[in-house]
C-alpha cells in the first residue's frame, strides 16, 4: 500500500514537471512572439518616420517646383508685378459687380459672436499648413475667421467649425466684409495679396513672413518695394524662422512664431493690441 502511494506521488511529480516544462516552453514562445512583434513595430515606426520625412521633402520640392514654374512663366510672358497687380484688381472689380448675392450667405453668420475678424485671401501654399494653424489659434480665442480655399462646391462660403469659415470667391468676400461693416485683420503672407485688400477701405494688416524672398517677391523691384511698404504700414509683423528675421529690418516689434508653434499667435495678438468687446452680427 505504501509502495503504491509512493508510485502515485512520483507519477504526480512527473506530471507537474511535464506541466512546468510545457508552461516554460509556452512562456518562452510567448516572449519570443512579443519580441518579434516589438521588432516588427519598431520597423513599422521607422518606416512611418521615413515616409513622413519623405512627405515633407516632397511638399518642399513641390513648393520649389511651383515657385520655379511661376518665375519661369513670369519670365516667359514678361509679366511684371505691376501688371499682375492691375490684372487682379480689374478681375476683382469686375467680379465684384457680379457678386451681388453676398447677403444670401450672411445667414451663416447670424449667430456669430467674435472678438474681431481675420481674413486670409488667396496665397501660396506653405509648409506645415502655416496659415491654417495661425487662423485656428485665433479661431479658438473667439475671432471670426475667413480663409480662402479653392472649391468645386456651389457654396461660396462654408463653415468648417465654430467661428471658422472658408470662401472660394474673393470678390464675393469683399461684399461680405462690406456688409459686416467691421475693420478686419488681413493676414498677409504674399505681396500680391495687396491687390485684393487694397480694395477694402478699412483694414489692419498682419504681415507674416513664412518663406524665402525668392518665393515671396522674387527679383521684381516693385514687389520688393511692396515688402518694404508692408513693413512700414502693417500693424503686426511676424516671422516663421530665425533665418527670416533679417527681412523684418527696422521693425523691432516683429514677433517670432516658429513653424509648429502657431498656437502662440492668439496670445501675441491679444497682448499687442487692445482687445475689443465681443461683437455679434445678425443678418
Amino acid at each position: 500500500m505504501k509502495k503504491a502511494g509512493l508510485h502515485q506521488d512520483w507519477h504526480v511529480s512527473c506530471q507537474l514537471d511535464a506541466y512546468k516544462m510545457a508552461y516554460r516552453k509556452k512562456m518562452n514562445e510567448l516572449h519570443q512572439m512579443k519580441r518579434h512583434i516589438q521588432i516588427k513595430q519598431e520597423h513599422i515606426d521607422a518606416r512611418m518616420k521615413e515616409i513622413g520625412q519623405k512627405q515633407q521633402l516632397t511638399l518642399h520640392l513641390e513648393q520649389e517646383r511651383e515657385s520655379i514654374r511661376a518665375q519661369a512663366a513670369a519670365l516667359s510672358t514678361g509679366t511684371t508685378y505691376e501688371q499682375e497687380y492691375d490684372a487682379r484688381q480689374q478681375y476683382y472689380k469686375l467680379s465684384r459687380s457680379l457678386a451681388n448675392d453676398s447677403e444670401l450667405y450672411l445667414q451663416h453668420l447670424a449667430s456669430a459672436t467674435y472678438k474681431g475678424i481675420v481674413v486670409s485671401p488667396d496665397t501660396l501654399p506653405f509648409k506645415h499648413n502655416r496659415i491654417q494653424q495661425l487662423l485656428l489659434s485665433l479661431s479658438r480665442e473667439g475671432y471670426l475667421i475667413f480663409e480662402f480655399r479653392t472649391s468645386d462646391s456651389e457654396f461660396k462660403l462654408q463653415q468648417l467649425h465654430s467661428n471658422y469659415y472658408t470662401f472660394s470667391d474673393e470678390a464675393f468676400m469683399l461684399g461680405i466684409l462690406e456688409v459686416l461693416q467691421d475693420e478686419p485683420i488681413i493676414l498677409c503672407s504674399w505681396v500680391l495679396q495687396c491687390a485684393w485688400y487694397d480694395l477694402l477701405p478699412n483694414r489692419k494688416i498682419w504681415y507674416d513672413i513664412c518663406d524665402s524672398p525668392d518665393r515671396l517677391w522674387g527679383s521684381n523691384k516693385a514687389a520688393q518695394l511692396k515688402h518694404w511698404d508692408l513693413l512700414s504700414h502693417s500693424e503686426w509683423i511676424s516671422y516663421a524662422d530665425e533665418s527670416y528675421k533679417h527681412l523684418t529690418y527696422y521693425r523691432k516689434d516683429a514677433h517670432f512664431i516658429a513653424f509648429g508653434n502657431e498656437e502662440r499667435s492668439a496670445e501675441w495678438i491679444k497682448g499687442s493690441r487692445k482687445v475689443e468687446q465681443n461683437k455679434s452680427f445678425t443678418a
